[in-house]
Formats: structure tokens, C-alpha cells, sequence
């Protein structure tokens, strides 16, 4: 029905559903070594695209979040076990903190994949794992 360039990091998809048309919502956010800043900016967006999609449609944000979402007890109610790391960064306690507001959940945690499929994401020195925080 649909697309919508919101910016280089952000862009919205609107779909005819059978039941409920389905909107989503495509981010990539900045990486942790960005200013606070920039990533509370960046934040305030898809909060405002967000606000003006019809209140019927079916909401999916996803994309890559450059999260990383562990197991605290502070994120339960938006996290699930499933995550590959033990402790949340920065950008993880934003994705929870916005997942929070807006009453959704960061889905990639609540399905137990396969060990060799959690990691989604290795480093350039292959040293580090990381699971990929996709969607809420």
C-alpha cells in the first residue's frame, strides 16, 4: 500500500492485510560508540512514525538495532531467556526502554533457536558473537 523513506536509518512499509493491514517499520540504529545524543535522536524517530500509523494495523518494528539484550531481571517483562549475552549494553537499554513505552517486546528473545543459529553476527577478528536484536 505503501513505502515510506523516513531518513537513511529509517523507512516505512505499509501492507494490505487479509484481517489487519500490517505496517513495518525498518530501522538500522546507530553503533554504541555513537553519542548518546545522536542515539536519543535517533530514537525520537521511530517514535514519531510509530505515533501516526493507524491504531488497527499491526505494528512490527525490526532491523538492526546494534543491540545487545541480556538476561538482567530489570528487562524481563519486554526480554525473554533466549539471548545469547548476559549483560545488556547501552543500545540493548534503549531498545528495552523503548520496547517499555510502547508496550511491545523484543521478539528475537522469546524463540529458542538452535545453539549454532543463536549467534547471528561474528566480529571481524572472530573473536566475538553476537545475536542480531530484530524485532518488537
Amino acid at each position: 500500500m505503501g513505502f515510506e523513506p523516513i531518513n537513511e536509518r529509517i523507512c516505512k512499509i505499509h501492507l494490505k492485510g487479509k484481517y489487519h493491514n500490517i505496517t513495518l517499520i525498518n530501522i538500522h540504529a546507530p553503533t554504541e560508540e555513537k553519542d548518546d545524543d545522536v542515539k536519543e535522536q535517533f530514537y525520537a524517530e521511530p517514535q514519531q512514525v510509530q505515533e501516526k500509523v493507524p491504531k488497527h494495523d499491526l505494528l512490527i518494528i525490526l532491523g538492526d538495532c546494534n543491540a545487545k539484550i541480556g538476561r538482567e531481571k530489570a528487562y524481563q517483562k519486554v526480554t525473554s531467556k533466549h539471548t545469547l549475552h548476559d549483560t545488556t549494553n547501552g543500545n540493548g537499554e534503549l531498545v528495552c526502554e523503548y520496547a517499555t513505552v510502547n508496550d511491545k517486546v523484543v521478539a528475537s528473545t522469546f524463540f529458542q533457536p538452535k545453539k549454532i543459529h543463536k549467534g547471528t553476527w561474528v566480529s571481524p577478528d572472530n573473536l566475538t558473537l553476537n545475536q542480531l536484536t530484530m524485532s518488537w
